[in-house]
């Protein structure tokens, strides 16, 4: 293996203080960009962190205010360093060291073969504000693990498929993962005319993964994988010294991103089958600084962490550098668009925090309004004919009513009925707090109009119920204003209709405050006998 190739892997290995990876969507394709890192914070804790879209999404139902520059939240912690992270549109792929796994079977007792286990994980934006959740909530995702002997030299991910590239005694082997298992693919054959043993590296542009041999220390030259095997495309490159640093080779929509040190600066060139383009010469990024492509947003995204003890950095003053510090470049010009410490995102905009203080106060008064509006049960009574509704029969016509309702809107929404009438729908991302608000007008609005034109609810009629006056004699229409008062209290302050149970005569604050009954009709009454009815009070 080459001087260049052996510095080159120790740049990149397991031992790195930093491991960076982003999504490498199609050009052609509006998807965003994800990015990923895993570094070690001053307490030790080895952190996986997501770098959300800088970009709108045009897709979503909903617009969202897109991350700014420099922002980014932590996800979870890791028991350890990954060797190696990449990303397929919004999941993360680690791979991790070798561990051996227990013999199964015949060999059971015995020591297993060695393994390097891989787990993903899904970045979903949060329904409030601007954060994000790591889903599976509290785990990771197992993906299948990589059996092949040798040391992993390089994770790569194109548009829709991950790659690994292993070394063993100075044997290259390419693997591509699949659904149960990760599959050996042929790297391209070299002329052995004079040419050093190959040292080989991984890069993509969209869906095309490339192979490129940095064995020469002055140049690399690239190897296409298509459906017709590997090609050579494009023309060799010019690579910087590797004593000085070696040259960074990142995955982008647009072509590999060539990163390298130019005396104090660094240079960036775009390197495609339409040859290699200079974008900056100048641009001061710290050595050790690892780099990667946001497409969406034809960014290069930077993380350096500084290399100080646990001790210094917590004794270090208030003014000191951040721990980590982040580089966003515009790969247009070549110009920094964001440098400086992480930029924390809030779980709550203040526009949302504005809103929810606002329901907050409403809610509060309309129960304290209701709680202590007066108890007109002495001036209500039951029409002829007809008996107060037990409570079993109206909690099951509101299940019903509610039920329906969620159907209606789930069917707009796309979401099932269960997930809003549980309330596990605000953890989704593409219909966010909508459906719940949109659910309470469509519920209000649709039983209040039956209520007062029907006399009852869908969920009434199928279980022999109706809303009447709380007026003697012949059963009396609800009025308009009564109907919407009860439902208003009913979808928006369940808890005051919970107050039910405790009262003698099973009337919440909204059939007192309308002077509205729920009654059930009485079987066999002729209406020969009304004074018992009629004299009778709720």
């Amino acid at each position: 293996m080459s001087l260049y190739a052996l510095l080159w892997i120790s740049s990149t290995s397991a031992g790195a203080q930093v491991l960076i990876g982003s999504s490498n969507n199609d050009s052609q394709s509006n998807a965003q960009s994800h990015a990923w890192s895993v570094y070690e914070n001053s307490q030790g804790e080895i952190l996986l962190v997501h770098l959300p879209p800088r970009d709108a999404d045009p897709d979503a139902q909903i617009a969202y205010e897109p991350a700014v520059p420099g922002e980014m939240q932590a996800f979870r912690s890791l028991s350890s360093m990954p060797d190696g992270i990449a990303a397929i549109d919004n999941r993360v792929f680690m791979v991790f060291g070798r561990s051996r796994i227990p013999g199964i079977g015949a060999n059971e007792g015995k020591p297993g073969k060695w393994v390097r286990k891989v787990y993903s994980g899904r970045a979903v934006r949060s329904p409030v504000g601007t954060a994000w959740n790591l889903m599976p909530q509290g785990r990771l995702d197992s993906e299948p693990m990589i059996t092949h002997e040798g040391e992993l030299v390089d994770l790569c991910a194109t548009s829709s498929r991950l790659w690994a590239l292993l070394e063993a005694e100075g044997e290259y082997m390419l693997l591509r993962m699949g659904q149960d298992e990760w599959e050996p693919i042929a790297l391209p054959e070299l002329s052995s005319q004079g040419s050093a043993p190959a040292a080989w590296r991984l890069s993509s542009v969209g869906d095309d993964l490339i192979a490129i041999n940095v064995a020469d220390q002055s140049a690399a030259s690239a190897y296409v994988y298509g459906d017709d095997g590997w090609t050579v495309e494009w023309a060799t490159i010019e690579l910087t010294d590797p004593s000085i640093q070696p040259s960074k080779l990142i995955a982008s929509p647009r072509g590999v991103v060539v990163v390298d040190r130019a005396g104090s600066a660094s240079r960036i060139r775009i390197w495609s089958s339409a040859g290699v383009f200079t974008i900056a010469s100048d641009v001061e990024l710290p050595e050790g600084t690892e780099l990667v492509a946001m497409g969406s947003v034809n960014r290069l995204i930077g993380i350096h962490r500084r290399s100080e003890t646990t001790e210094a950095v917590e004794n270090a003053p208030e003014d000191a550098p951040d721990l980590i510090q982040v580089f966003e470049i515009d790969l247009a010009d070549g110009s920094i668009v964001y440098e400086g410490g992480p930029v924390v995102s809030n779980p709550v905009s203040e526009a949302e925090l504005r809103l929810l203080m606002l329901m907050m106060m409403l809610i509060m008064g309309g129960v304290l309004v209701v709680v202590i509006l007066p108890n007109n049960a002495e001036s209500m009574s039951i029409p002829d004919g007809f008996s107060l509704a037990d409570p079993g029969r109206r909690l099951l016509a509101t299940m019903s009513d509610v039920f329906l309702v969620a159907i209606a809107v789930g069917m707009v929404f796309k979401v099932s009925a269960i997930e809003i009438i549980t309330l596990s729908v605000i953890t989704r991302s593409d219909v966010s707090w909508l459906v719940l608000p949109v659910t309470l007008a469509i519920g209000i609005v649709s039983m209040t109009l039956m209520e007062w034109l029907l006399g009852a609810t869908p969920g009434k009629f199928l279980v022999g119920l109706r809303l009447v006056r709380a007026n003697p004699g012949a059963m009396d229409r609800v009025r308009l204003r009564s109907a919407i008062v009860r439902n208003v209290i009913k979808w928006l302050l369940p808890p005051v209709v919970a107050l039910a149970l405790l009262d003698p005569e099973m009337l919440h604050r909204g059939d007192r405050a309308t002077k509205t009954l729920v009654v059930s009709r009485i079987d066999g009454y002729d209406g020969s006998d009304s004074s018992k009815d009629s004299d009778s009070e709720a």
